[in-house]
């Protein structure tokens, strides 16, 4: 039973219908200390189904064709539960897409050798943990609508930790093209031993997040608070403030999914939507909310193309995709005095919808005029994240890890 039919029969019982098929192939490799530990390869396919009925949406999700029958009475059963919207599903065409680079080497005996060269990139720190990662995506949506297409893509991943006697460090990288990964470890061991005998510092400093660090920062309370379910539960500290300053005049934010190779880059999302750059926050103000279908049908919005599901056994949900971070207001780090911070713990005991946080330093170091004085460690940040935004500056050292693209962030802080 190929899609086309299923989808007919789906048409019978439902006013309208959506099948999405997804197929993910896996490959892990991995060191503890200084040996393979583990060669894992995983292949995971199935199908997620939806439908409208009576203005209610129902999911059901299945992973052989002869399950389909049951899947749509699930879903059909679902939708009668489901809050009633006036939601349909995308209806403009779009094109299928493949973006597997045929240039990443896949072969088991380069990843072999590729991560057990990171294990052994230093003589004085220790190799922890070293995982390479392949992953190849393939996924179909079809509806009722006419959407029909199929995309394509490949993803690697890096990462490493290091220790240096009381201090370990933990590195990462992913891209849809060839990565270093010996650079990845080699990031993890040096910031191992340069930032080890870390000891406490108290009082008010300027605070750089190294891009690492900001991506997270950044990702943690901007995202579930410019996501438009949220706004219209009001479960957001954005409600009603479209178009107000929230941030330094000299800062904008944008979701991107069109970036060539970026990590969450793609054509349409999982609902069929064409996706498209947003900006988020452009000159400090406040500018637009992330939706999918039904998010957007709930709030009288239209979807953003930021519809994904984790899994084909998920329904959508609204997620951001590569974060480009710009500013016009820079530093260069040899001119910065305070503390620049790349580790911390506690972040996700944070509140996203007050703002506030607490975080544990793992990884820091004093920098006076760019020169390093000692490293930080064992002590706390405090602050709240929508007073940053408005304080927010920005160092000259605009990057790319995995799916952020900007620089390291400069604010103030106290150390406790």
């Amino acid at each position: 039973m190929c899609l086309e039919s299923m989808l007919r029969k789906a048409e019978k019982k439902a006013d309208e219908a959506e099948l999405f098929y997804s197929s993910t192939i896996t490959r892990t490799y991995r060191t503890v200390l200084d040996r393979v530990e583990a060669t894992e390869s995983t292949n995971t396919a199935g199908f997620g189904l939806r439908v409208i009925k009576d203005e209610r949406v129902g999911f059901s999700f299945f992973t052989r064709e002869k399950e389909f029958e049951k899947a749509l009475e699930r879903a059909l059963s679902s939708a009668k539960f489901s809050k009633k919207i006036k939601a349909s599903f995308p209806s403009e065409k779009i094109k299928s897409v493949n973006e597997i680079n045929k240039e990443i080497d896949k072969s088991d005996e380069f990843f072999v050798d590729s991560v057990l060269a990171m294990a052994s990139v230093s003589e004085e720190a220790v190799s922890i943990q070293n995982e390479i990662e392949y992953e190849e995506n393939k996924m179909r949506i079809v509806n009722s609508n006419g959407v029909d297409a199929e995309y394509g893509d490949n993803i690697i991943a890096g990462f490493s930790s290091y220790k240096y006697e009381d201090n370990v460090f933990y590195y990462y990288d992913s891209f849809r093209k060839m990565i270093n990964f010996s650079k990845i470890a080699e990031e993890a061991a040096e910031k191992s031993i340069e930032l080890s005998k870390g000891k406490p510092l108290r009082g008010v400093f300027n605070i750089t997040f190294a891009p690492m660090l900001a991506d997270e920062f950044l990702s943690y309370f901007l995202h579930p608070n410019v996501n438009g379910e949220k706004v219209f539960l009001k479960e957001s500290a954005f409600v009603g403030r479209r178009g107000d300053k929230v941030a330094n005049e000299n800062l904008s934010i944008y979701d991107d999914p069109t970036i060539k190779f970026g990590v969450h880059s793609c054509p349409f999302d999982d609902e069929g939507v064409k996706t498209k750059k947003h900006a988020l926050i452009e000159e400090g103000a406040l500018v637009n909310f992330l939706y999918d279908v039904e998010s957007a049908a709930l709030s009288g919005n239209t979807p953003t193309g930021n519809g994904f599901r984790s899994s084909f056994t998920r329904k959508p949900s609204i997620s951001m995709t590569n974060v480009v971070v710009k500013s016009t207001d820079k530093l260069a780090l040899e001119e910065f005095t305070g503390v620049v911070v790349y580790g911390v713990i506690g972040m996700h005991n944070s509140n996203a919808l007050t703002g506030d946080f607490s975080l544990s330093i793992t990884n820091a170091v004093l920098v006076e005029k760019g020169e390093i004085k000692r490293p930080v460690s064992y002590c706390s940040i405090s602050g709240n994240f929508f007073k940053t935004l408005k304080e927010v500056k920005a160092i000259n050292d605009e990057t790319r890890i995995g799916s952020y693209y900007g620089p390291s962030i400069v604010f103030k802080a106290r150390l406790v």
